[in-house]
């Protein structure tokens, strides 16, 4: 698999289609998971965060890099995310953490 650079943006830039609709390694991605994991609500509010971390998903720095980035306000103006987002998202998190990279 090539390895994915992912720039995480200090500002908000002009929103794409990937941002907008989830893409085939997105579906993908989601397909992948175990039921009880699988973030429907995250893919169907905000498909770019299922977008990117299909495209992350086999480079385990990057993915976490990335997912810590998603629980940290590095812009000072984020409002958080729903708590059914939130609730998947770590769910998500301790997915990946115990049972696909438990000692890296």
């Amino acid at each position: 698999m090539t390895n994915v650079q992912i720039q995480l943006e200090p500002a908000r830039r002009t929103p794409s289609t990937t941002d907008r609709e989830l893409k085939a390694y997105g579906i993908k991605f989601l397909a992948a998971l175990p039921v009880t994991v699988r973030p429907l609500k995250l893919g169907e509010k905000y498909p770019r965060i299922i977008n990117t971390l299909g495209l992350l998903r086999g480079q385990p720095a990057s993915f976490r890099a990335y997912f810590n980035d998603l629980f940290v306000d590095n812009r000072g103006d984020r409002q958080g995310f729903p708590p059914e987002i939130g609730a998947e998202l770590a769910r998500l998190k301790a997915f990946f953490e115990t049972a696909v990279w438990p000692n890296s």
